[in-house]
């Protein structure tokens, strides 16, 4: 989903280079389960989806060296999405799983293009 496919699915250690990932990290979270889980309408307000968003930017910033590739992408996400989670609660206006996930849906395609637009302007400014 974002532009390198850091966060797209559960980390795999041995094909992402990241001996000790699960060892370290206690939550792991990723798009593709957070689809799964708004497809299942797992969250049943809305800011459970959000701290789960934020888990995956959480876990990448406090996993990764500070200056990596994957700890910059993580806090472009985590710039760009915070405004989205802003606009998303604006327009639920009674939590419900059925609400919840329309605009959980959403957010996350349109995620998936500022992400893939924003992470190429950004990596060629390193």
């Amino acid at each position: 989903m974002d532009a390198e496919g850091y966060f797209a699915e559960p980390v795999d250690e041995e094909l992402a280079d990241a001996p000790g990932y699960y060892a370290a990290v206690r939550h792991p979270m990723d798009f593709a389960t957070m689809r799964a889980s708004l497809q299942r309408d797992h969250y049943v307000t809305w800011r459970a989806f959000v701290h789960e968003f934020e888990l995956i930017c959480h876990n990448a910033v406090g996993f990764n060296r500070k200056g990596s590739r994957i700890h910059r992408a993580a806090l472009q996400v985590r710039a760009l999405t915070r405004r989205a989670h802003q606009g998303g609660w604006k327009t639920i206006r009674r939590e419900s799983s059925a609400r919840i996930r329309t605009v959980g849906i959403r957010l996350l395609a349109v995620h998936e293009v500022r992400a893939a637009s924003s992470f190429a302007t950004f990596s060629t400014r390193r």
